[in-house]
């Protein structure tokens, strides 16, 4: 079961990087062909993004439930995902406009409107489209299927971190890219500690439902002469905002870190995705619960209780996690479509 399992970090690079070049000439193409701002969302993010996950999963045998890890949370669980994510767009944000800050000075920032025009009279049209749509899409190929594959190769920490410059990378947008790449790896963590994806899904809905209400309630953004000031703006008193941001951000990071550890608290220190050696016997550990963990044994799935094993005599092997050059290689291929993206 393990050695099978293994295929998998193999698999979703490749599939990272064939779906990165896909993405990317469809999106072109539906421009190019004037085609609906639904369509053309629907389609990356259903048929390029959400559905070969399934696919591949199905293809390779593999339990969907289990590695998308649809487990379900409390109410509680839900409220930390909200309050964790809310905390640490300081952060985020700070690091995006230092970013953007950089460009203008290398005069390199160009502003891209978003072409939503048909959508964004309705806000319940930007909600479905822009926040719904990519919670449940992009939450379910990136931290369901790209970091849990890679957690049966790397480290945690190695696995949050690369997936969540994926995910930076995968946006396509160098003045966007510090954002999601922060997001990408606290909506990791949320499901390592949680063992369920529904925490990242819901702090992605709220991010992006905070951007749809932004961009409903915005007036004016796509005016030239607007444009032309926030950039002069950003230009002479950027710096001034970025040391305010860090000061802003280190206040929240603060905050955060103690909101995370409550977060942890309601959660077991054991996480699945590594084998278990018990009393000698290998086997997989496929679910977590506050209490007990579930393991393959035999071709069956078994629970044991934490204080049934406390008394046993047991070890996490988190042996052969590191990276390969497969996962450098295609990472790289990502980079220079991103780089090459960024002249079109």
């Amino acid at each position: 079961m393990y050695k099978d399992n293994k295929g998998m970090f193999f698999t979703s690079n490749l599939t990272y990087m064939i779906l990165a070049y896909a993405f990317i000439g469809v999106s072109i193409l539906m421009t190019k062909l004037q085609v609906s701002i639904h369509v053309h969302l629907l389609v990356g993010q259903i048929l390029i993004i959400l559905l070969p996950a399934f696919i591949i999963m199905k293809f390779k045998n593999q339990n969907i439930r289990r590695k998308f890890r649809f487990n379900k949370i409390s109410i509680k669980t839900a409220i930390y995902a909200i309050l964790i994510t809310i905390l640490v767009l300081p952060l985020a944000y700070t690091l995006n406009f230092t970013m953007v800050y950089i460009l203008i000075k290398l005069n390199l920032y160009t502003f891209k409107e978003l072409p939503i025009d048909d959508i964004s009279t309705n806000l319940y049209g930007l909600v479905a489209f822009i926040a719904l749509t990519p919670a449940i899409c992009e939450e379910v190929f990136f931290r369901g299927f790209i970091f849990s594959s890679f957690s049966e190769k790397l480290t945690p920490k190695k696995a949050m971190v690369l997936s969540g410059i994926m995910f930076g990378l995968f946006h396509f947008d160098v003045q966007n890219l510090m954002l999601p790449i922060v997001l990408g790896i606290v909506f990791a963590w949320m499901v390592y500690i949680s063992d369920s994806i529904l925490p990242s899904m819901i702090g992605h809905f709220v991010f992006n439902s905070i951007g749809a209400i932004l961009m409903f309630t915005s007036k004016d953004v796509g005016e030239t002469g607007s444009i032309s000031d926030s950039i002069s703006f950003i230009e002479s008193n950027g710096s001034l905002y970025i040391l305010v941001g860090l000061i802003m951000s280190v206040i929240f990071v603060f905050i955060v870190s103690f909101v995370m550890k409550k977060f942890k608290n309601n959660f077991n220190d054991i996480k699945s995705g590594y084998p278990i050696v018990i009393n000698e016997d290998r086997m997989d550990i496929t679910k977590v619960e506050k209490h007990r963990i579930f393991v393959m044994y035999h071709g069956e799935e078994k629970k044991i209780k934490n204080e049934s094993l406390d008394e046993l005599d047991y070890y996490i092997d988190k042996d052969d996690k590191e990276y390969s050059n497969w996962n450098i290689i295609f990472i790289l291929s990502v980079v220079i479509l991103f780089v090459f993206v960024g002249f079109l």
